[in-house]
């Protein structure tokens, strides 16, 4: 009976001595991305390999954030096999620098997660001096001028103007090479009170991208 016992502690001992060995070895655990505001996404992809001796799986990867989304490799990974992290961030209206984190829980060590940092950087592409122009009601209806420049002294190849409301004329006058552009918005009447909304597009390289829309309001008669 004893002889038994003692074969089961030493079965298990050897089963838990060689579930330590297993282990993920991960390319890196921090990754910084620089994208542009006006994109949808940036994606960025953490690598690890087992470098133990018995299969790994991953049993969960939590972002600290609901902009970032998280596949991974959900099969178990077998010794000197790889497997991946990828984390999708959504952009969304955010400018500026943002911070991230994932906690991965692997089946051998679900007591440590191994914590993977994302440091995105979002530029901005232009500033616009202000989102709106106005008429008062019955006033004449002279074009007005907004100015978008373009960011860090980018040169913008274009910039696209539209207007939701047909009543409003939108031009588009490029100046200084690209670094800066008018666009001038002009309603065809003030008889009656309008809020047009101009979704605005500037293009670089290969990119297009959407920028923050502008307005043009004819105010209602008091």
């Amino acid at each position: 009976m004893r002889a038994f016992a003692l074969a089961a502690v030493l079965i298990a001992f050897a089963a838990s001595g060689a579930r330590c060995l297993a282990s993920l070895s991960w390319d890196r655990l921090s990754a910084s991305e620089t994208c542009w505001a006006g994109e949808d996404t940036t994606v960025t992809v953490y690598k690890f390999r087992n470098t133990g001796t018995v299969p790994v799986k991953v049993l969960s990867a939590d972002p600290s954030c609901h902009c970032t989304s998280v596949d991974w490799t959900d099969k178990p990974v077998a010794p000197g096999a790889e497997g991946m992290i990828t984390a999708t961030f959504t952009i969304g209206g955010r400018i500026g620098k943002e911070d991230k984190t994932i906690s991965v829980i692997s089946d051998d060590a679900p007591e440590k997660p191994t914590v993977l940092s994302l440091s995105i950087n979002i530029q901005k592409v232009a500033t616009i001096e202000s989102d709106s122009v106005f008429w008062k009601a019955g006033e004449a209806n002279t074009p007005k001028e907004i100015e978008v420049v373009a960011a860090d002294a980018k040169q913008l190849d274009s910039l696209q103007a539209v207007s939701d409301d047909p009543s409003v004329i939108v031009t588009v006058r490029k100046e200084e090479g690209g670094k800066k552009f008018i666009v001038a918005l002009k309603p065809t009447s003030t008889n009656k009170a309008l809020q047009a909304r101009i979704e605005c597009k500037a293009s670089f390289g290969t990119r297009t991208l959407r920028i923050r829309p502008i307005y043009a309001i004819v105010l209602s008669q008091l």
